[in-house]
């Protein structure tokens, strides 16, 4: 019997965790080039062709990586630091029916979003409030697939907004609002087979919210980026927060990179001691400024700015600090000029990146800040496409007879010229009306210039529609219509109509025929919860795509729980025992004593609030179980 292990060594292996969105992200490609330059051999594994299996940790420093390729063929790489990038987990602490259809987390919910025809209506509770669950509740609101969001802050001890103030007024622009309030249950209503009964503790009592999803959001936890252990081994777990796109999350992408420069730092100090002048003082100096980043990221909720108003506007001392902000122009009479509201001190930059004539150049830390340069801006738009809070509009006072402000169209309705519009403040309040003058940049999305009252120009922020009609009407249609060709398959010997090549899981989800194991869609199979019947063969209702005529019969069928691990059966009570019985032998030993974690989602489940338990009972609060959630551990033959 031969395992065909095929062997290698090298001095850093950067290897991906379970079901990572992005691999491998900037941070790690910007890890990677810092320790090649130091002439380390550096290698990432990860994707389809490689997956990872475990790691075996050496006496010393680093470990053994073992993987397989796309031929099944185990490998193993020898390396004296291992880096392993884990997914951010996104579950709240279990309550009464969270393990159901109708809480999904944040990245099935984006998945439907990009690949099904959902209406999130009539209302759709996120549970968090930082900037991912303001940019989701923004994104439902503004393209019409929600009537109403609510972001709902559940950790208590917290702020009630975690995200920057220029995302809390865009969400609140497009109609979303944010309470403060502990989920205590969740069940299906009777009646409708639809909606949710969302049921909610906060200082008032107790109340109730019917809702079509609740989406786990977060943070539920602090970031803590990476961290080693044990302390001196070069084994280091790595949280990824990169999403797709660096304006999906400007914050995360920056926190990957900065974190890079710090981590390269200590795996070249460890593992090379021939560096070269010029690179160590290059990553001297980059690691200076990524502490500085690090530093303004941690220390804004300090420095955090809330805007507060008086009816619908400002307060006179809030006046104050936008006028003397240099991101709002000074001489506006005769030019097209941008208006930034971003007065915060976030490390966003990509207004910056964006400008084709260097215009803008923002350096907060002087006595007399940057932001604009007015003389050198040409009123081209582009820096209003790019903000990715929307935080930027522009003022068109070119002609005397007129003042326009220019804002980006993400209404359904296509601008057309004469088109009456609302004109809405900073929070999403009816200045008054305006007109559409007429589109001032093509593209996605457009810019329109817009006519509005001269004393409103600095106020307004926003656009709505006047007579838009029923939305919820509209929007269900509109869906409908742009899904795509539908098909006829059968589930559980009923006939239902879905949209044809759609992940199976998805397309349950979509109709309503959803169960508790498709919520993670995680496209790997790996857990084996969304194991279905299809035409008499076993299959991952994640991978497999609805076609014509298909039979679909359920294998497993998991009731709605709300058990700390829902594979094990394992409730908070009983893991709260078990790890206080244990407590004074460390994380590691006492976490030997259960079985949650391990059960056939590997931990993808409850892993981040079975952690957090641990933390309350331990005094090291370091934990690193080197198997990977994707896989069981162990090495099958050939």
């Amino acid at each position: 019997m031969s395992l065909g292990m095929r062997s290698g060594v090298m001095d850093v292996a950067i290897v991906a965790g379970g079901r990572l969105q992005v691999f491998p992200t900037r941070g790690v490609r910007a890890l990677s080039q810092w320790c090649a330059g130091a002439g380390l051999s550096v290698g990432w594994y990860g994707g389809s062709d490689l997956r990872p299996i475990g790691i075996l940790p050496e006496n010393g420093s680093g470990g053994v990586v073992v993987f397989e390729d796309s031929q099944h063929r185990l490998h193993r790489i020898k390396a004296r630091a291992v880096v392993r990038v884990l997914q951010q987990q996104h579950f709240p602490d279990p309550f009464q029916g969270w393990f159901s259809p109708g809480m999904l987390p944040e990245a099935t919910a984006q998945k439907l979003i990009a690949d099904a025809s959902v209406f999130w209506g009539p209302l759709v509770v996120i549970l968090g409030t930082g900037n991912r669950a303001l940019r989701l509740g923004s994104q439902l609101l503004k393209s019409g697939t929600a009537p109403r969001v609510i972001c709902l802050q559940i950790v208590e001890g917290r702020p009630l907004i975690e995200g920057w103030e220029v995302e809390r007024l865009r969400f609140e622009r497009y109609g979303g609002r944010i309470s403060r309030g502990k989920p205590i249950g969740l069940a299906l209503e009777s009646l409708s087979r639809v909606l949710w009964s969302l049921k909610i503790r906060d200082e008032t009592g107790t109340r109730i919210l019917e809702c079509s999803r609740v989406i786990a959001c977060g943070p539920f936890e602090e970031d803590v980026g990476f961290q080693e252990y044990p302390a001196g081994s070069l084994l280091v777990d790595w949280t990824n927060t990169e999403v797709q796109s660096v304006a999906d999350d400007v914050e995360t992408s920056l926190l990957d990179q900065a974190r890079a420069a710090v981590l390269a730092q200590r795996l070249i100090r460890a593992l090379s001691s021939n560096v070269p002048t010029s690179l160590k003082l290059d990553l001297d100096r980059s690691v200076w400024k990524a502490k500085q980043a690090l530093k303004e990221l941690e220390e804004l909720e300090l420095r955090k700015l809330t805007f507060e108003f008086k009816g619908k506007w400002l307060k006179p001392e809030h006046q104050a600090l936008v006028g003397e902000f240099p991101g709002y122009p000074k001489k506006t009479a005769g030019k097209v000029l941008p208006v930034m509201d971003c007065l915060e001190p976030i490390a966003c930059r990509v207004c910056e990146k964006q400008c084709p004539v260097q215009a803008i150049a923002i350096d907060r830390s002087l006595t007399q800040p940057k932001f604009l340069i007015e003389d050198q801006c040409t009123g081209c738009g582009i820096c209003v496409k790019a903000c990715p809070s929307e935080a930027i509009t522009m003022i068109d006072d070119q002609l005397p007879q007129a003042v326009y402000s220019i804002f980006p169209w993400y209404l359904r309705r296509k601008p057309e010229p004469g088109v009456r519009v609302q004109i809405l403040n900073r929070k999403g309040d009816v200045l008054g009306q305006g007109r559409v003058a007429d589109i001032f940049l093509d593209g996605e999305p457009p810019l329109v210039r817009v006519e509005v009252p001269e004393h409103l120009m600095w106020d307004a922020k926003g656009v709505r529609l006047v007579n838009a009609g029923d939305p919820t009407k509209e929007t269900a249609e509109a869906l409908y219509e742009e899904a795509g060709t539908r098909v006829e398959i059968r589930i559980q010997d009923q006939e239902r109509r879905v949209r044809d090549g759609q992940l199976l899981s998805l397309a349950m989800i979509e109709i309503g025929h959803g169960r508790p194991n498709d919520i993670l869609v995680c496209e790997d199979g790996s857990c084996g919860l969304c194991t279905v019947d299809v035409d008499g063969q076993k299959k991952f209702a994640c991978q497999t795509r609805v076609r014509q005529g298909m039979n679909v019969h359920f294998v497993r069928e998991d009731a709605f729980g709300s058990a700390l691990c829902p594979c094990e059966g394992i409730t908070v009570e009983e893991f709260d025992k078990s790890i206080g019985i244990h407590s004074g032998h460390g994380t590691e030993a006492a976490l030997q004593f259960t079985t949650a974690m391990k059960g056939r989602c590997h931990g993808a489940l409850c892993a981040s609030a079975c952690l957090r338990r641990v933390k309350a009972h331990q005094e090291d609060q370091r934990y690193a179980d080197w198997s990977f959630p994707s896989f069981d551990w162990q090495v099958k033959p050939r």
